[in-house]
């Protein structure tokens, strides 16, 4: 897997939230999030990875998008709209390509809020939109 861009929040010299795209084998742009997002400004700390994911997605062709939510715990609201924000980036910058979010089937947050998250009220995003579940401990 190739990183293209990594996003992190920090406390105390420890990352308690990291966002990374990735390319891997299969050409598919892989978005990996985890942790707990819980601050104030997300915005401060992750300005540079959306800025970042906004110039290269459109420089590049991808075959599909994996989003992995299964390793982040929590968002708290503040938090929303900059998954919303890389989402978009996400959807826009990689146009037409079948996106495959995996979730946690068990995290309720997950299950209540990405579909709002991710915008799916647009037609164009939910026809090409899937989800996978998975059992996460």
């Amino acid at each position: 897997m190739k990183i293209l861009a990594r996003g992190a929040v920090m406390a105390d010299e420890l990352s308690v939230f990291e966002v990374v795209a990735a390319r891997d084998d299969e050409d598919r742009l892989v978005l990996t999030f985890e942790g707990v997002l819980r601050v104030d400004n997300p915005y401060r700390h992750l300005w540079s990875f959306l800025e970042e994911l906004g110039r290269i997605l459109p420089e590049r062709v991808f075959a599909s998008i994996r989003m992995d939510f299964t390793r982040m715990r929590f968002a708290n609201d503040n938090c929303f709209y900059v998954i919303m924000d890389i989402v978009d980036a996400v959807y826009l910058g990689v146009p037409g390509a079948p996106v495959t979010v995996r979730r946690g089937a068990n995290e309720d947050w997950q299950q209540e809020t990405l579909p709002v998250l991710l915008n799916l009220s647009e037609e164009a995003n939910a026809a090409r939109t899937t989800f996978e579940d998975i059992a996460v401990r």
